[in-house]
C-alpha cells in the first residue's frame, strides 16, 4: 500500500472515530474550546508585562553601557593616560 493510500486510510478512520464520539465529549471539547481562549488572553497579558519590564531593562542597561563607553573615551583621549 502507498503512503498515500495509508494516509487517505487514517484520515477516514479519524473521521469515522469522530462521527461515534458521544455528545458528551462533544460538549466537554466545546468547553475546553470556550475556556481556551481565556487562557490564552492571560498568557498574552503576562508576556507584555513581561515584555515591558524586559524594554526597560534592556534601556537601563544600554545607558549604562553609554555612559561607560563616553567615559572610555575621555580617559583614552586623556594625555596623561596613553591609550591602551
Amino acid at each position: 500500500m502507498s503512503s498515500a493510500g495509508r494516509l487517505v486510510g487514517v484520515m477516514l478512520g479519524v473521521v469515522f472515530a469522530m462521527r461515534r464520539e458521544p455528545k458528551r465529549e462533544r460538549q466537554a471539547g466545546s468547553l475546553t474550546e470556550l475556556t481556551l481562549p481565556h487562557v490564552l488572553r492571560a498568557q498574552i497579558k503576562q508576556l507584555s508585562e513581561d515584555t515591558r519590564r524586559l524594554r526597560a531593562e534592556r534601556d537601563e542597561l544600554l545607558g549604562v553601557l553609554t555612559r561607560l563607553a563616553h567615559l572610555l573615551e575621555l580617559r583614552n583621549a586623556s594625555p596623561t593616560h596613553p591609550p591602551r
